[in-house]
């Protein structure tokens, strides 16, 4: 296929604005739209290398793998190669295990599904994984693997062009429905999964199939084209930011950009046939694949905020891609060119199934944890070190109705247990403490819990499983209600999460809007409605309220392991009590207020959390926490005195 300038420049402006917004540069929050004209790109190159080929009657499959396999899979071997050499020396056993699972999906191309199962892309902890960026190299082999073969289909079916053009055209609109739509309710599987991308490369595909038809024949009409594109994409570039649903109908902005400089077809415009835009067209690829380690070297590094670092970040990108375009991504693929055709794919097949295996060893190894001192392993240790029944008792996916809780403590001698704990996941994170409490009082309990559901009536998440809370809640108090001896109910949320954090995300009695709210409103709101549902628990009988955990604002196992492996020694880990009580000030009074209105009482962790001003992250050298919020199995007993004061049995009846 003949070589065009202006895809080659493209994707410059592309690699560009992704790396512009990804090292935070404060123009380019839109910058991730980059990917989006890349998935165009790509489109329009396999359409016109698969149809051309088959109209010459030449077409392979195998050979249109291994040439995919050329251009991808030698440059990204030798990244992951050298961050598992990176890991060796600098990581903690969980970081490593996570890198080690990153790279076995990223060189098997399944890697978007790996992280669509653990977070998104925009939130905080993406900037912990070394290969996130390698989840649109995984969308695109799926998108190589599917299409070629639908074409074939639509060829050997003998259809006219124009069928096969209707028939592209029919998958980019369901692939652009689906993506608006999953954008709303399922919106981290919207962005990685194929179904909801692949219209981005099929818009592509159109593009191939509606040039030989354009109407022009004066440069006018394509140099107009030409900057309308490249103003919809910078304009992207400039004023979307990580806020806005994506893809939603707004990625149809920069796609049509990329469309319509793709079908202006002017080779040497100053746009994009600039010697600059040629260079970097051509090291993209190489560019993109290093520069996302740069980025998360520089958070590792807590210098992701210092301009001279970040300076150094991009000048560190550019030579990084230009030196794997230029020794690994050129001579491999000239010499591929020049073996057997199996010879070829047997050489591709052992580069990544070399990088799988080491990835199966390290994560079969839990990160060697042998590498490192045993400080260090301690506190990694401690991201684990929660309840074995965690996951069996805490709901955390559909449908969160069906909920038969986890019974606690010693067999009830009545038939019916005495103490139920009731709240979302900062109530999971008690439940070794609350079962120790009642081991200790002699007392049996049960346990409802569901992740994002506070015990507060009307608030939940509008879409995922959080979603479901309203059904969670209706069977725990029609358990409540079928009991016929008064039970002792302990409540715990993570009562300003709802309020503050993630509030654009709540819906109050199915309605959106809360989180736009003025805040004045929105607390009071939220207080009310706190107030009035603990004290529909307070008619079942005795109520007690276990108030805020504080948060710490980072990922505590992680951190301490990470300074202790780059041997930073600190003794101020945690959070200052005076900004928890600031934080949790609207919470805290809506408890008391509940207290005096119902009789409920508040037992406070702070009390045995926080010392001299300071809430402690850590004691004694080991993490109180598994993450940055939920007390671990070590954490939580040092507030196991705060829940003996709810369910011995003396304090039964005295609210």
């Amino acid at each position: 296929m003949e070589f065009r300038q202006d895809l080659n420049g493209l994707r410059a402006y592309a690699v560009v604005a992704v790396v512009l917004y990804h090292f935070g540069l404060p123009f380019a929050q839109g910058g991730f739209v980059g990917v989006d004209v890349f998935f165009v790109i790509s489109g329009y190159l396999m359409t016109a290398l698969i149809l051309g080929q088959m109209h010459a009657g030449r077409f392979s499959l195998l050979s249109f793998y291994l040439a995919r396999a050329r251009r991808i899979v030698p440059a990204l071997v030798v990244v992951c190669i050298a961050l598992l050499a990176f890991g060796w020396f600098w990581l903690t056993p969980g970081d490593y295990t996570a890198l080690a699972r990153h790279a076995g999906s990223s060189v098997g191309f399944f890697s978007n599904m790996v992280y669509a199962r653990e977070s998104g892309y925009f939130d905080a902890g993406a900037h912990d994984k070394w290969l996130l960026h390698t989840w649109s190299l995984s969308v695109e082999w799926q998108f190589y693997c599917l299409y070629p073969v639908g074409l074939m289909l639509l060829r050997r079916l003998s259809l006219r062009p124009a069928v096969v053009a209707v028939a592209l055209v029919a998958m980019l609109l369901l692939s652009l429905a689906l993506s608006m739509a999953w954008v709303g309710s399922q919106p981290i599987r919207a962005f990685f999964w194929l179904p909801s991308r692949a219209w981005e490369m099929l818009a592509g595909g159109c593009v191939y199939l509606l040039q030989p038809h354009l109407p022009w024949r004066s440069p006018l009409p394509a140099r107009l084209l030409e900057g309308l594109g490249a103003v919809l994409i910078v304009g992207s570039v400039l004023a979307l930011d990580p806020g806005v649903p994506w893809p939603g109908s707004l990625a149809v902005l920069p796609v049509a950009g990329a469309v319509m400089i793709m079908l202006a077809q002017r080779q040497g415009s100053w746009l994009t046939g600039t010697r600059v835009a040629q260079h970097l067209g051509n090291a993209s690829y190489s560019i993109y694949l290093w520069h996302w380690p740069v980025v998360v070297l520089l958070a590792y590094l807590d210098a992701e905020h210092q301009p001279a670092w970040v300076a150094a970040g991009l000048l560190a990108s550019w030579l990084l891609g230009w030196a794997s375009y230029r020794w690994v991504e050129q001579p491999v693929r000239q010499g591929m060119l020049r073996l057997p055709r199996w010879r070829a794919v047997g050489v591709h097949a052992a580069g990544g199934g070399a990088v799988a295996v080491m990835a199966l060893l390290l994560m079969w190894q839990d990160g060697v944890p042998s590498r490192v001192p045993p400080d260090v392993t301690t506190a990694a240790a401690e991201s684990r070190n929660m309840h074995p029944r965690w996951r069996e008792c805490l709901r955390t996916g559909w449908p969160l109705e069906q909920v038969r809780g986890c019974a606690m403590g010693q067999a009830p001698s009545s038939g019916e247990p005495e103490v139920v704990l009731i709240g979302d996941s900062h109530a999971g994170a008690l439940f070794g403490a609350m079962e120790a409490a009642l081991q200790q009082s002699g007392r049996s309990g049960h346990f409802f819990g569901a992740t994002s559901c506070p015990p507060i009536r009307g608030v939940q998440f509008d879409h995922g499983v959080e979603s479901d809370c309203a059904g969670f809640y209706r069977n725990v108090h029609r358990w409540l209600d079928e009991r016929k001896t008064p039970v002792t109910v302990v409540l715990v949320g993570r009562w300003s999460n709802y309020l503050y954090d993630r509030a654009a995300q709540v819906r109050l009695d199915g309605r959106d809007g809360f989180g736009a709210l003025p805040p004045e409103q929105r607390e009071r709101q939220y207080a009310e409605r706190l107030v009035a549902s603990v004290c529909e628990y307070a008619k079942k009988g005795p109520l007690y309220l276990v108030g805020p955990i504080p948060e710490m604002g980072f990922n505590v196992p992680r951190t301490l392991a990470r300074d202790r492996l780059r041997e930073v020694r600190r003794t101020d880990y945690g959070v200052a009590l005076d900004e928890h009580q600031r934080k949790n000030r609207v919470v805290a009074q809506a408890l008391q207020d509940a207290g005096r209105r119902c009789g409920a009482r508040t037992v406070d962790p702070s009390r045995y959390l926080c010392e001299d001003g300071l809430c402690h992250a850590e004691l004694q050298g080991r993490p109180l926490y598994f993450d940055d919020d939920h007390l671990s199995e070590y954490g939580n007993r040092f507030v196991l005195p705060a829940l003996l004061q709810a369910v011995q049995p003396a304090a039964v009846g005295a609210p």
